[in-house]
């Protein structure tokens, strides 16, 4: 084989620049078209993990209220092992919260909010507190029982917290309140909709819409109060 025969050998057996570049441009352009459907998928997997844990929350919610007389346990401390007998003043109704029935983790494990600020799932404030309002300063005793849900189906146990701050607690926009009140849950997670248990038991997810409250008269009022 000649000189020139090898030399023209080994130049056709590699990429030229353009070859490479065409390579290159061909892979962006397959990435660009799967990511967001891979991102779909990872998304929709969490989305079936947050949907497992809050139904664990659930299940330590019944245990709470068998092992104490039906009380709904105080949203300022629900998720602790052990929670005061008084919390900055305001006698609350037993001395311990939900956390003797799980690792505590549990309670703040949506997958979804890894990044968020604040991680707790939210109870519902209505249940959890004297009403709407009642997540306000100085903390409140409780005063609900969970029998005294009269729609379990559809109010509310807990929902995806909010994602900046005190998302142990949730509520809806409520525009009917002489002062309005802003979303307290994280209404963005989940593509839109996010993860809820529901005092029967069962998991649902919904869009905002459904869940704020514009008019006492709204239909979705009746996924917050107990009656």
């Amino acid at each position: 084989m000649s000189s020139h025969s090898k030399y023209a050998f080994h130049k056709r057996g590699g990429f030229t620049l353009v070859e490479l570049l065409v390579v290159i441009s061909i892979i962006s352009v397959l990435a660009a078209l799967l990511l967001p459907a891979l991102q779909k998928a990872l998304e929709s997997g969490r989305t079936v993990a947050c949907a497992s844990n809050i139904k664990q929350v659930s299940l330590c919610l019944n245990y709470y209220t068998e092992d104490n007389d039906d009380w709904i346990p105080d949203a300022w401390c629900w998720w602790r092992e052990d929670a005061p007998s008084s919390w900055y003043g305001a006698t609350l109704y037993c001395d311990t919260g939900m956390g003797i029935y799980a690792d505590t983790k549990l309670f703040q494990s949506c997958p979804s909010a890894r990044l968020d600020k604040s991680k707790y799932y939210g109870i519902n404030e209505y249940i959890g507190t004297t009403g709407f309002g009642g997540s306000a300063w100085p903390p409140k005793k409780p005063d609900k029982r969970i029998n005294q849900v009269q729609n379990p189906t559809y109010t509310i146990a807990f929902i995806d917290g909010h994602p900046t701050k005190d998302s142990w607690v949730a509520r809806p926009l409520l525009l009917p309140m002489v002062a309005s009140f802003t979303r307290r849950y994280a209404w963005e997670r989940h593509d839109g909709m996010p993860n809820m248990v529901h005092i029967d038991g069962h998991c649902s997810r919904k869009v905002p819409e459904d869940l704020d409250i514009y008019l006492w008269t709204d239909p979705s009022v009746k996924f917050w109060k107990t009656q």
